[in-house]
């Protein structure tokens, strides 16, 4: 098994980041004005950094795998493939279940406020994200209006069925020539930008995943390695994510004048860096202690991910039972609220990351390999 490339993880932690500020709105509930600007500056755009990373991370581990199993024989081949889906469903599905489950029980029992939701709710979020159809179900609650009793706060599990449902399909990609997958990819960012942006489609692009499985065919080419920049220096590497990132809030407060372009410009500045930290030659960050912090946390992005609003809800709830809210429903004092709730966040995915990421990973099929560590979205 290859060495972690720890610029690829800090890059992961970066995304984490970006996706919990934006939703930072949910734990600050009663100031719309800073939603407001975290909406503004496209930190949601995390996700789709995720995406890039994903396809990317997911390719490098397994694509060669599938590869030989296809040159082997068919039966090789489908054993392979029904090893890799595993491999997806355990990295996944216990500490999704884990916290949706938690979230439901804390809807009966601990939901004075009901910032949890209902348990019918919170139950048709499950059923969703255990078909792996989250993000479609996720849509339809949408243009509901919410009106089904079956909908849910849990709309974040959305990238992680399309996810699911990408690599449903990812074997596949073994199949045919790397060139038919570039052109593939080129034909639906052509045909993303084409077609109207609804949420159906908004909620199943595939572009970013797409982009990542590219780089990562084309890592061995000699032309990939001529594309390297030259010897990064100290301002270099922080200044190509800094400049990077200013990009992605520039295209998003401008999107009204780049119309539908906006989304696919926003997937290549993400892949742009993604394939700079490819090289693992500190393009994106300087090797050092700031580096390993970011990576350490992009290491529990996904226990992060799946923590950070359950803990958003369930701190207003604390606050209302030990009585820490004003009579305009208000934290009494905001900076000690939001600093026990982001501890909280951080102690509660080290916990899940460890008691459940981490025994079904590394130990429930160890026949399956060590693959598990690296099919992280």
């Amino acid at each position: 098994m290859q060495k972690k490339n720890e610029e690829i993880e800090a890059l992961r932690g970066l995304a984490i980041v970006a996706v919990v500020v934006s939703h930072m709105g949910n734990l600050l509930y009663w100031n719309r004005a800073f939603g407001e600007v975290m909406h503004s500056l496209n930190l949601a755009a995390g996700v789709d950094l995720f995406f890039c990373i994903s396809g990317y991370v997911i390719t490098t581990a397994f694509y060669a795998k599938l590869k030989a199993a296809a040159a082997t024989g068919r039966k090789a081949f489908l054993r392979e493939s029904r090893d890799f889906m595993i491999r997806r469903m355990f990295r996944i599905m216990p500490a999704a279940l884990t916290w949706v489950g938690a979230v439901a029980v804390g809807s009966v029992w601990f939901n004075e406020t009901g910032a949890l939701g209902t348990l019918t709710g919170n139950l048709g979020d499950a059923v969703s994200i255990l078909l792996n159809v989250s993000n479609i179900h996720f849509v339809n609650c949408i243009l509901s209006g919410n009106a089904s009793p079956w909908c849910g706060n849990n709309g974040i599990y959305w990238s992680i069925s399309l996810e699911e449902q990408f690599y449903l399909l990812f074997p596949l990609l073994v199949l045919v020539r790397r060139r038919w997958v570039a052109i593939g990819t080129i034909l639906v960012v052509l045909a993303l930008l084409l077609i109207e942006r609804n949420l159906y489609v908004w909620y199943t692009r595939v572009d970013g995943l797409l982009a990542g499985v590219c780089l990562a065919l084309a890592i061995h080419h000699p032309w990939y390695r001529r594309l390297e920049p030259l010897r990064p220096t100290m301002l270099s590497r922080w200044a190509a994510v800094l400049l990077t990132c200013i990009a992605i809030a520039t295209i998003a407060r401008t999107s009204s004048v780049l119309s539908a372009a906006w989304p696919e410009l926003t997937t290549a500045l993400c892949a742009v860096l993604v394939m700079l930290a490819s090289y693992n030659h500190g393009h994106c960050f300087a090797p050092g202690f700031p580096r390993q912090i970011l990576a350490y946390v992009g290491s529990r992005s996904f226990a992060l991910y799946l923590a950070h609003n359950p803990v958003f809800w369930a701190a207003k709830e604390v606050a209302h039972r030990v009585g820490a809210l004003n009579a305009g429903d208000e934290p009494t004092n905001p900076t000690l609220y939001a600093t026990l709730s982001l501890l909280a966040m951080v102690i509660l995915a080290e916990l899940s990351y460890r008691l459940v990421e981490v025994p079904f990973r590394g130990g429930a099929f160890p026949r399956l390999g060590t693959g598990l560590d690296e099919a992280r979205p």
